[in-house]
């Protein structure tokens, strides 16, 4: 059994309405919050969408599915298309819509200004459809009272129907996420038996179970699966850290409630480090962990309201807020804090290395030099005999000799003040026999 040892640094905030809520499980460290980078406001009522590099797959209800670009400020949309949309997911290359209608469209968006449908799925009875999930060869879709709809999607132009994980009577399906290295489909029901289930892709068309984790009081309402190891998964009032290494034997790392919070619609996870929950009124909670004790830490608010979708990629933040649009925020969060000590001293320069005639032509100002500031009581070593006059213009001649000091490079009007000023060079440093090549660095 792998342990996660945790601590919480943060700040707390009060809770508002209509805000975002982000949860964060801190591994030892935390820093940072959210900050919106851009927004669209579409002109539908936005449900889920779909992240591919630096393009964004929105269902826009029945105003389409948009192509918007987040690499654009301000964000813009590219392209739409005509058809009616509750969830959208991608494989090789192409956008699978799917909506209240049960039908899925395969979308051609290799030209994302002119998204165009190349093919649809037979009608069908099953309605409902509001989340989407693909793999390289099939789609699965979770439609409320009719379970996971799925869809051979092997032939691009012509998506078909091929099987069904039925709900019980009374259950509705809620969510659904693909652990793609492992091949594992789980599904969030709720209702009667409020289970998440484990499933083997092994038979795609036939997907066996594999086993299950039974919630303790409320319905689940949407599941994150970060990592192989752990699903994440949100009821209306309480988030559950399933370790779900072994599916036959998914068990329950941490239980919570998060205070009074409660109408929790989705959630979202960057790892086991950071954990975003959206809720009805349409925030994202900032909450830290110590130990077993969640605590709201911090309350985004975004002005959208609604069960939506969201989701976290890199270190950003994208939900669909319904009528307040597509909104984008960046997470800093990501790392834990630089404790490193900064030095002043230049890293590229050694002062042991560096040759006197390599510094002197960048350093002086030829203009500005004045060999009166080499006065003799400044420049001459405190080994002088008593009342001997040094050389007016010279400090020991016989120590500079043109071997040291190349008459092109240290000619004397070409020494700057500055370069034997007190505060770097001490006088007792210009002794004869003592003036070292590295105190000209």
């Amino acid at each position: 059994l792998k342990l996660q040892f945790l601590y919480f640094i943060g700040c707390m905030s009060r809770t508002t309405a209509a805000a975002l809520t982000v949860c964060m499980w801190i591994p030892f460290s935390c820093s940072g919050a959210l900050v919106k980078i851009g927004e669209l406001d579409t002109p539908g009522t936005l449900q889920e969408f779909a992240i591919k590099g630096t393009l964004a797959y929105v269902a826009d209800g029945d105003k389409g599915v948009r192509v918007l670009d987040t690499s654009l400020t301000p964000l813009a949309e590219l392209g739409s298309v005509a058809v009616s949309t509750q969830a959208v997911g991608t494989s090789n290359g192409y956008v699978y819509s799917i909506g209240q209608d049960g039908v899925l469209h395969c979308i051609d968006v290799s030209n994302p200004t002119l998204p165009l449908v190349i093919g649809s799925s037979p009608a069908s009875s099953g309605g409902g459809c509001h989340a989407l999930q693909c793999t390289a060869t099939h789609a699965y879709s979770c439609c409320l009272n009719t379970g996971v709809r799925i869809f051979d999607i092997s032939v691009a132009s012509a998506p078909t129907e091929v099987g069904l994980i039925a709900v019980p009577s009374g259950d509705t399906c809620r969510d659904i996420e693909i652990d793609s290295a492992k091949g594992i489909l789980y599904v969030a029901e709720a209702g009667v038996y409020k289970e998440v289930h484990a499933y083997s892709l092994s038979t795609p068309t036939a997907p066996g179970i594999l086993g299950k984790y039974i919630l303790s009081s409320t319905d689940p309402k949407e599941i994150a699966l970060p990592d192989s190891d752990n699903l994440f998964v949100v009821s209306d009032d309480e988030i559950y850290e399933i370790q779900v290494q072994d599916p036959a034997m998914m068990v329950a790392f941490r239980q919570s409630r998060l205070g009074s919070q409660s109408g929790f619609t989705g959630v979202t996870s960057l790892g086991l480090g950071t954990v975003f929950i959206s809720t009805i009124s349409g925030s994202l909670l900032v909450v830290g962990n110590k130990g077993s004790f969640p605590i709201v830490v911090e309350t985004v608010t975004t002005g959208g309201q609604g069960q939506y979708g969201i989701l976290a990629v890199g270190t950003r933040v994208y939900y669909a807020a319904g009528q307040a649009g597509f909104l984008i925020y960046d997470s800093a969060v990501t790392s834990a804090p630089d404790t490193a000590v900064p030095t002043l001293v230049p890293s590229t320069t050694a002062p042991n290395t560096v040759s006197p005639d390599t510094l002197v032509p960048s350093t002086p100002a030829p203009s500005t030099s004045s060999p009166a500031t080499l006065a003799p009581n400044t420049d001459a070593p405190t080994s002088l005999p008593v009342g001997a006059t040094p050389a007016p213009t010279t400090t020991a001649p016989d120590t500079h000799s043109p071997a040291t000091f190349a008459p092109s490079t240290l000619a004397p009007d070409t020494l700057a003040p500055d370069t034997l000023a007190p505060d770097t060079l001490a006088p007792d440093t210009l002794a004869p026999d003592t003036l070292a090549p590295d105190t000209l660095a």
